[in-house]
This record gives C-alpha cells, structure tokens and sequence, in this order.
C-alpha cells in the first residue's frame, strides 16, 4: 500500500473539498463532449492564475546536475522539504533512459537516482511522504515515440539504479491516451495528466490523494487543449489552469532574444487567456533552450510560476570528457490574481 502523503497547510488556492464536491459521486462520461472545450461533473471555481507579461525574476543560474552533460527536460519541487529534483537522461545512457537529480534551493546536487527506460521527461512531479519525496514520471515506454504510455509513482531513494513504484498504469488507456505526462499542485492537491488522444492534446484533473491510492476512477475536469504552434517544451498545472512553454535553442534560425514563449489554458473553459507571450529571461545567455515548468506558493503566500532552461560552455566537460557541460537555469514570474 502506498504511503499516504502528509497533509499541507489548509491555505489553499482551491480547496479539496470544493473540488471533490464539484466531482460528485460518479465518474465522468467520456464522448463528444471532451471532444471540445471542456467537461467537469459540476462547475469548478474560479481561481487566480499567473500574469505572463509580467517581468521574470532569476531563481537558480548556471547550475549543473548530476548529469552534467545532458539536457535537462523538466523539473519540479517538494515543497515542504525544500527539495528540487530534474529529470534528464543519464550520463552514459542512452535514448529514452531518464535520471534524476535532488537538489537544493541554491542549486547544489544532493542526490541522484536512475529510473531506466521510460520515456522524454517532458513532464515530472513530486509529492511529500513525512521526509520521504514521491515523484510521478512518464512509464512503459515507446522507443517509436520516445515516449512514455502511462505513468508511474515512485519514492525517490538516493543512488537507486532503478524504481520501485507504488503505482504504474495508464488513467487514460480509455481514450487510447499515450504520451502521458503528470503535474501536481500540492497546494490545491491535484494531479493533472497532459496526454495526446485522436491526434488532440488533452488534460485531465485527477484528486492527488485518490491517485496516490492509485484511484482515478473520479475525474474532476478535463479538456481538450485548441491548436497551438510551436515546438513545446514543459507544462505545470496550477489550480484550474495549464502553463505551456514552447520554444527551441539558439541557431543561425532563431537568433537571440529567441523564441521562448508561455501560454496560460483556463481548464474549465477550454480556451487560451494568454497565448505565446514572449519572454527574454535568461536572454544573455550563449545557449538557451527552455526546458520545464513548475507552480509554487512561498511560505510568505508569493505566488510563483517557474520556467527553465539549459545552456551549454561550448567546450568539453572536464568531468565528463565525451560531453559538454549544460547547466541549468531557472526563472520566476510572480504576479498572481
């Protein structure tokens, strides 16, 4: 039996019960109704969101993980232990294996666990057990994709070469869903999977302490995502809304400022509110491709929406000599109503 997560402050953004109140008892109805805009079994309150004109703030700068020389692809927090973890493929690994990494709040690695085969890691997700930090990747993977066709519920254990999940399985198997992807926000206590289904991406809220039971029989809001061009790179769940990143590094094509633009999708209307804003954080630097996207409440009640990126020196590692470092760097907006 899984570990059931130690319950957060009661300050929430969107509160459980609200949330399970508006699931009723029963399981949503799959059909032409997901097939446009969106579907809940009753409605979902209105919540803030995150402003993405707003000006970015610099979190971490030119940090390398444990895998120093690949791109990271995503990352996300434990919160209530001050944990940051990124997922990537591992040093010497090869197409489709994935790694991750745990650090701290100032960038310094302190912890690493290999996972195996499983997918990109466009998309990862922690959630706390007591010290213990659970995290949701991508699983069973599709080496024609590379990526995952399901998820998986793992405890991180530092210096593991592999997983020993608590749950794996596909929530949305029933749509024909795959390249499954999860996000949490441990503040409302959701879990949000971003998958593709009919050739459309879609979205589907789950309630995080029912998934980690491994019950998803309740769907508490779900959508299909409109059209948006792009070469996409990370998402996160906060409250009702979707955060989107897209862009692709600098090259003779896509010279600086680049291309890196955020999106905002209202999960409950199914509509863009905010679509392809620019953003020139990180904007000096030599390389810069945007890579993840976590929500986050301070203690202080700061509200923050966290995009990376990775760079590279140009030159050969000099811990790892087949590879060039790429450290990561990580920016906040903060305007929230």
């Amino acid at each position: 039996m899984p570990q059931h997560p130690t319950r957060p402050s009661r300050r929430l953004t969107l509160s459980r019960r609200t949330f399970l109140g508006a699931a009723g008892g029963a399981s949503l109805a799959l059909g032409a109704n997901l097939l446009g805009g969106a579907t809940a079994s009753a409605a979902v309150p209105a919540v803030g969101s995150f402003d993405l004109t707003a000006g970015s703030l610099p979190f971490l700068e030119g940090k390398l993980t444990a895998d120093t020389h690949h791109t990271m692809q995503s990352f996300c927090f434990d919160p209530n232990n001050q944990r940051l973890f990124t997922i990537s493929e591992p040093n010497g690994g090869t197409t489709g294996e994935l790694a991750v990494t745990r650090m701290s709040y100032s960038g310094t690695v302190n912890g690493h666990m290999k996972l195996g085969k499983l997918g990109h890691g466009v998309s990862m997700a922690a959630e706390r057990s007591g010290t213990d930090t659970y995290l949701w990747t991508e699983w069973n993977y599709d080496a024609a994709t590379d990526r995952g066709r399901g998820i998986q519920r793992f405890k991180f254990v530092d210096g593991a070469s592999s997983a020993s999940p608590t749950y794996k399985g596909n929530p949305v198997a029933d749509e024909g869903g795959v390249n499954v992807t999860p996000s949490v926000d441990h503040w409302n206590r959701l879990l949000a999977l971003k998958y593709a289904a009919g050739g459309q991406s879609r979205f589907r809220v789950y309630d995080l302490d029912r998934a980690s039971e491994g019950d998803f029989s309740q769907v508490l809001l779900q959508c299909t995502q409109p059209t948006l061009g792009g070469t996409f790179q990370g998402w996160t769940i906060f409250g009702s809304y979707a955060y989107l990143l897209f862009g692709t590094a600098y090259s003779s094509t896509n010279p600086k400022p680049g291309n890196t633009t955020l999106s905002k999708l209202n999960l409950t209307t199914g509509a863009f509110e905010q679509t392809a804003v620019h953003s020139n954080a990180f904007g000096s630097m030599v390389s810069r491709e945007p890579e993840g996207m976590a929500g986050y409440i301070k203690a202080d009640g700061e509200h923050r929406l966290y995009f990376g990126f990775v760079g590279h020196s140009g030159a050969k590692s000099s811990s790892q000599p087949d590879g060039i470092d790429r450290p990561i760097s990580i920016a906040y907006k903060n305007v929230f109503g």
